[in-house]
């Protein structure tokens, strides 16, 4: 069957993609052969992947299941005599400016500092450094503010991301060539098209969770890795748009999450707030200034039927033991995670899920 073969050449930093006809009796061994002779390549220069995975050369194409739209990446990688040519003739990527990164809101784009100060800890934390006046005894500490090297606005320092000296691969597209990457603190590098494309994702598909003392944030790409991203200001890399996306599915949530918290009901407003506790029954929206019933959050107040509504609640739902919000059960297991916390608990007996909740009631 033929099938279609995306090549990244690391050498080049180019993208081709070609098409080659193989057997299911073939190996990735002759699949490599095939691909260098259709891209005019060196065949010991490639490797093959597959989800991102590497395949071993031994592997069997028909124990891959491919189907008629599977597609195949292949990396065109640097030999050891190639590496070593290009060790000797080129110096080592060192830093000529400063190695700390922020987010020019001018320049809408990641940039470096012109210089570096010790260390992050320094800069980030309040009342580190002490200063001595020699005029006076007052006791003062040094403020730092970043500027960008490009239009010298003051900008917020990107603690996580790091210059990529020694060519760490992306931990999701395997890339080891980009100038910077990002950290999650646990050493695993992403690139900045696929930490981008990673963030879009997980914020539309709502796997954003409440960490503390972090706030509304998102954990590391890697595999059963629990670093998370400990400063939002990151996420601006996403684009002006997609932050302010950010920004009020983030804000909703916190309102969600407080008991204070309250939604606008009027459809051409939707504000959210959090509204201090008062004696008054209905509530002013601060942004359309129209009023609604503090009790059952309507337009048209429905708190006759209050007594009816909290039993049907009460029979039909049940409080996250994470968070606490109500959550209803509408079939199958009683294994739930929870939409707000991300915490997998148990219907039955609202607790976090165990072995034993799997065992003895999952279907109950």
């Amino acid at each position: 069957m033929d099938i279609p073969v995306i090549i990244h050449d690391r050498r080049t930093r180019s993208k081709i993609q070609i098409q080659i006809r193989i057997d299911e009796s073939d190996t990735i061994r002759v699949v490599e052969d095939k691909i260098a002779k259709a891209a005019k390549l060196n065949a010991g220069q490639l490797s093959v992947l597959l989800c991102g995975k590497v395949l071993e050369q031994d592997t069997s194409i028909k124990d891959l299941l491919l189907g008629p739209t599977t597609a195949l990446v292949a990396l065109a990688v640097e030999t050891i005599q190639d590496k070593t040519v290009k060790d000797e003739s080129l110096t080592p990527r060192t830093p000529n400016v400063g190695s700390f990164y922020v987010y020019c809101k001018t320049c809408e784009d990641i940039e470096r500092v012109l210089r570096d100060p010790a260390g992050w800890d320094d800069v980030l934390k309040s009342k580190v450094i002490e200063l001595k006046c020699e005029d006076c005894e007052q006791q003062s500490f040094a403020t730092f503010k970043f500027k960008c090297i490009k239009c010298s606005e003051v900008c917020a320092p990107l603690s996580q991301v790091r210059g990529n000296w020694e060519n760490s691969e992306c931990c999701v597209c395997l890339d080891d060539t980009q100038l910077f990457v990002f950290d999650f603190g646990c050493n695993h590098s992403i690139c900045r098209q696929c930490f981008v494309e990673y963030c879009s994702t997980s914020l539309a598909d709502g796997k954003f969770r409440f960490r503390s003392p972090y706030g509304y944030t998102l954990g590391c790409p890697s595999l059963n890795c629990d670093y998370c991203l400990r400063d939002v200001h990151h996420l601006r890399a996403l684009g002006a748009e997609k932050y302010k996306q950010y920004q009020i599915v983030a804000t909703e949530k916190l309102i969600a999450l407080d008991e204070q918290g309250f939604f606008c009901p009027f459809p051409t407003c939707g504000m959210s707030f959090i509204w201090e506790s008062d004696n008054d029954a209905f509530i002013s929206c601060p942004e359309c200034l129209r009023r609604f019933c503090r009790q059952c959050k309507s337009v048209t107040c429905e708190c006759l039927n209050e007594d009816e509504t909290k039993r049907t609640i009460v029979a039909t739902t049940k409080k996250c033991p994470g968070c606490h919000t109500d959550t209803e059960r509408n079939g199958g297991c009683a294994h739930m995670q929870c939409t707000s916390c991300g915490l997998n608990w148990c219907f039955r007996c609202v607790k976090p899920w165990s072995d034993e909740c799997q065992w003895d009631h999952w279907f109950d």
